[in-house]
């Protein structure tokens, strides 16, 4: 029989993605933007990358 909670660790791994609003100088978007083209990824997901990377450090 299926527990109709999941263990806490598959809960988190669920979790949804949550959206967030900053504001950066010019040169930082710039810089944000050139190099989310060298990498073909979106800007989004560049930001959360190194938000992402920063925090584990």
């Amino acid at each position: 029989m299926l527990s109709a909670n999941p263990p806490p660790n598959l809960q988190v791994s669920f979790r949804k993605p949550v959206r967030i609003t900053i504001t950066v100088p010019h040169s930082t978007h710039s810089a944000l933007a050139d190099r989310s083209d060298q990498e073909g990824r979106s800007l989004s997901n560049l930001a959360a990358y190194i938000l992402e990377n920063a925090l584990k450090n």
